[in-house]
């Protein structure tokens, strides 16, 4: 980012806090937090997930690439954007350096507030059913090959799930 960009981002970032809004407390000032420092965000998630990787934010096998569902996800304003960032503050190191990364603070806001996201008046079922019609969304996008899709059950479990 070149210093222009950061000087004019330091200064919208300024004038949002000034409103006294420290944190987002609405869902479009939460997305509002995100596009402002959307750039800082992805180099964040590209410092401690595999965006090249073809899996999602549940380390499931996908047709695209992290990078790609992180941008996807950004542009269609996908609730489940949170769970990448989760995912990048989650495996980012226990070091107090790490705060002096551009636009750090920020996505702990955001990740502290991501229940803003999700509808108040829907049920935990009701978000974890729109969090699927997501995934449901995103891969089906995507023309699957006759390999992929014959791929084992197993092997499209994330992981942790399988200790």
């Amino acid at each position: 980012m070149n210093s222009l960009k950061k000087q004019v981002t330091y200064c919208e970032t300024l004038l949002f806090r000034m409103q006294e809004l420290s944190y987002p407390k609405t869902k479009e000032q939460w997305w509002a937090l995100v596009d402002l420092h959307w750039d800082d965000l992805y180099e964040i998630c590209g410092m401690f997930l595999p965006l090249s990787n073809r899996v999602n934010c549940w380390e499931m096998k996908t047709p695209t690439t992290m990078g790609e569902n992180i941008r996807e996800a950004r542009e269609k304003r996908w609730p489940d954007l949170e769970k990448y960032l989760n995912g990048a503050w989650w495996k980012s190191p226990d070091d107090p350096s790490i705060h002096s990364i551009p636009s750090w603070g920020v996505l702990c806001d955001l990740c502290s507030e991501a229940y803003l996201l999700y509808d108040e008046d829907k049920s935990e079922e009701e978000n974890v059913a729109d969090s699927a019609e997501f995934m449901e969304e995103l891969l089906g996008n995507f023309p699957f090959t006759e390999e992929f899709k014959s791929q084992k059950e197993e092997e499209l479990t994330p992981d942790w799930m399988r200790e």
